[in-house]
């Protein structure tokens, strides 16, 4: 892999982060199905890919040199 991207962008990253809060929701008595995990990886995706770009464009705004 030659490619870096942020730690945010990786679907991987957020899957676990939703196997993490779904088994601790399992043992807190919450239940999930499996289709809704999968939706709710693609949502947390993407909410943290939209993040991100916001981040991008607020950091642009405010920065204070050009960019070469």
């Amino acid at each position: 892999m030659e490619t870096v991207k942020p730690w945010y962008r990786s679907t991987t990253i957020w899957a676990s982060v939703v196997v993490i809060l779904a088994t601790t929701a399992g043992a807190l008595g919450l239940q999930a199905e499996d289709g809704e995990l999968d939706a709710l990886v693609e949502a947390v995706t993407q909410v943290a890919v939209a993040a991100g770009a916001i981040a991008a464009v607020i950091g642009r705004i405010v920065a204070r040199s050009r960019i070469g």
